[in-house]
Formats: structure tokens, sequence, C-alpha cells
């Protein structure tokens, strides 16, 4: 995904979040499965909001933690990239579907 420093990402309104401790669990409904977010995605999520744009979070997190921009981009990039992946923004792709798998036992072998 390439990100723009004027994009304004999005989370999905449908998204089922669980904080447990300093733990989150994050399911989007375009995935199989859940995704276990580390404790800065689990903060950008408060902030990701549709407003502020890509190099609105970058600056933010750059005088906030004190990093240099560069890392602060990177940080920022590899968020937005797992939450993409993760099916949480309203710019991600749905998860193609499995596909179906035979049937073995349609007409069980006679004994």
């Amino acid at each position: 995904m390439m990100l723009e420093p004027r994009m304004q990402p999005a989370l999905r309104a449908d998204l089922l979040r669980r904080d447990v401790g300093y733990e989150t669990c994050l399911w989007s409904p375009i995935r199989r499965h859940p995704v276990a977010l580390d404790a800065v995605t689990r903060v950008m999520l408060d902030v990701i909001d549709g407003q502020a744009t890509i190099g609105d979070l970058t600056e933010d997190v750059r005088e906030v933690v004190g990093i240099p921009d560069d890392l602060a981009r990177s940080q920022i990039h590899r968020i937005i990239g797992l939450l993409d992946m993760a099916g949480a923004l309203v710019t991600s792709s749905p998860e193609p579907l499995p596909e179906r798998q035979p049937e073995l036992f349609v007409n069980p072998p006679s004994t």
C-alpha cells in the first residue's frame, strides 16, 4: 500500500476490538482470523480518525515520542500496513474466500 502524506486513514465502523490489560485483539468481518496488536499500534487505533493525515500522524509521533522524522514515518507506514492487512481500514480489500474443498465422502464406500 502506497501511503501519501495527505491520505486520511479511517477505521472500519464494524471492527470488533477487545482490550485485555495491555493487549488488544482486533477482528474485522472481512478477515477470517483476528489480529493481535502491539502496544504502539493499539495506541494508534485511538488517533486514526479519518481526519488526521499520514503527515499529521507522522508529525504527532515525531513530537510526542521524540524520534526523527524518517523513523516516525516508517512507524506510521508499518502501523497502517498492519491495520490494512488486518482488514481494519475502510480502504482494506476483503480477503478472498477459500476455495471449497471437495467432499471426500459424499457417497461413503460400501463395506
